[in-house]
Order: C-alpha cells, then sequence, then structure tokens
C-alpha cells in the first residue's frame, strides 16, 4: 500500500476533509498554497479505493452487472408477459370447453325434454284417437239405433197408390172433401171399424186428419 493511499485512509478515518471526492469519483488534496491537486485514486459510494486501472475495471464490472441485470429484468419481463398470454390462451380455451359443456348438458336437457313432449304426445294422440273411435263408434251405434228406432216406429199401415186422391168425410163420393193427398206413397194408419163398410177404410194421417178413403187407392202393408 502506498504512502498517499495510507494518508488518504487515515484522514478518511479521522474524518478530515484534506481529501474529498469530485462526481466523477476521484480523490483530490487539499493544497493550502497551490491549486488542488488529483491524487491518482477513485472512491466509489461505499468508500472504496481504486487505482486507475482498478477503477476502470470496477467501472466495466458495474457496466456488465447492470446490463446483465437489464437482460435478466427484459427475460423476466417477457416470459411475464408470455406467462400472461398463455393464462389469457388457457382461459379462453377453459371457457370454450365450459360453454361446450354447458351446451352438451342444455343439449341432453333439450333431448330429455323432447323425448318426454314426444312421447306426451303420443300419449295424447293415442288417447285422442281411443276418444275418437269410441265416439265414432257411438255416433255410429246412436245412428244405428235410430235407424232401428225409425224403422220400429214408422208410421202406418198402408200406403196411398194415387195421385190426387181425396180424403172424405164419409165412406162416399158425395160427402165432403177433408184432405187430398197429393203424391202416391204416404203411409197412413187404417181405423179398424165394427162393421164392414164395403170398397172404403177410414184412415189416419201422420198429421192426425183422420177421413175415408176408397180402397182402390189403398194398399195395405203386410205385418
Amino acid at each position: 500500500m502506498s504512502e498517499l493511499l495510507k494518508k488518504i485512509i487515515k484522514s478518511q478515518s479521522l474524518k478530515e476533509d484534506r481529501f474529498y471526492l469530485q462526481e466523477d469519483g476521484r480523490v483530490f488534496e487539499r493544497i493550502v498554497t497551490a491549486e488542488d491537486t488529483f491524487t491518482g485514486y477513485y472512491q466509489d459510494a461505499g468508500g472504496t479505493l481504486y487505482t486507475k486501472e482498478g477503477w476502470e475495471a470496477e467501472k466495466e464490472r458495474q457496466y456488465k452487472e447492470f446490463e446483465e441485470k437489464k437482460r435478466l429484468e427484459l427475460v423476466s419481463a417477457q416470459k411475464e408477459r408470455a406467462a400472461q398470454v398463455a393464462a389469457k390462451k388457457e382461459a379462453a380455451a377453459n371457457a370454450v370447453i365450459n360453454r361446450g359443456k354447458k351446451k352438451k348438458k342444455h343439449y341432453k336437457l333439450y333431448g330429455g325434454l323432447l323425448a318426454v313432449a314426444i312421447m306426451i304426445s303420443v300419449l295424447v294422440f293415442g288417447l285422442w284417437e281411443r276418444d275418437y273411435t269410441r265416439e265414432k263408434e257411438a255416433i255410429a251405434a246412436e245412428e244405428t239405433q235410430a235407424e232401428v228406432k225409425e224403422e220400429v216406429i214408422v208410421f202406418g199401415d198402408a200406403l196411398i197408390t194415387g195421385d190426387g186422391v181425396n180424403l172424405r168425410f164419409g165412406p162416399s163420393t158425395s160427402t165432403e172433401i177433408i184432405d187430398t193427398f197429393d203424391k202416391m206413397g204416404e203411409r197412413v194408419e187404417v181405423i179398424p171399424q165394427d162393421s164392414v163398410v164395403p170398397k172404403w177404410e177410414k184412415v189416419r194421417r201422420e198429421n192426425g186428419v183422420q177421413g175415408w178413403v176408397y180402397d182402390l187407392y189403398l194398399k195395405k202393408l203386410e205385418e
């Protein structure tokens, strides 16, 4: 260690102001009788003293350390950005998968509901068809019964066999004409008499009007 370096260290330890630092790290010695002199030494913020070669080497080391720190920070930032991008992509992919799962659940639910709706429709249609068939059969049965009833309750036991046949008040062409049968084929009911009147029959029309008809224009129906 040089004598000058020893002086600098001793002065700093005694907190003397004989030596001071410039902004560029150079250590100067105050000379009362002349201009301050550069000692040839450098000092960093931590108080370490360097020769010119050591100072330059330290500056180079600090520069490399700074550059390495910047490089590591850049790499870390890039990794962080890449991780964020990957996380966003993963979140988006998970969202798509979740939507797909939800859609599948919905499709299953809709499929189940559709199947139930189809079953209900088939059941309702079957019940409707059954009821319709029963109703149709009932209507047919009613119509058949009505036809049978009509056949059973058909009015009269004789037919008028001529057009314009007169219905008279008595069994004679000289009696008053009560009504006239406009067309042949009208059914009438023969009213039995206690005594037979030749060639004449007393009949009743379906509207309740009674009178006598010449038997030539009357045909009795077989029971």
